[in-house]
């Protein structure tokens, strides 16, 4: 879904332009999900993230690709 200025607009607990742990947690709990079992998952993912650059060339992904979804991933705010 794209916002205005062609950003996504989904929101996580209030948080569209760059959510962050304290949201997912807080998003969490609203879903009535432990907070150890969440950071679980949010680990996972960031685990499964950092493999990005290695399965996207692995699977044939354009190294252009690779690079610009990579740098997204990585973007700190």
């Amino acid at each position: 879904m794209t916002g205005s200025r062609g950003e996504q607009s989904t929101m996580v607990m209030g948080e569209g332009r760059n959510p962050k742990t304290e949201h997912l947690l807080k998003l969490a709990d609203e879903a009535s999900i432990k907070k150890d079992h969440a950071v679980e998952i949010i680990k996972t993912i960031e685990s499964c993230l950092a493999k990005w650059p290695t399965l996207a060339k692995q699977y044939g992904v354009h190294k252009t690709n690779i690079d610009l979804i990579d740098k997204k991933i990585n973007q700190k705010s």
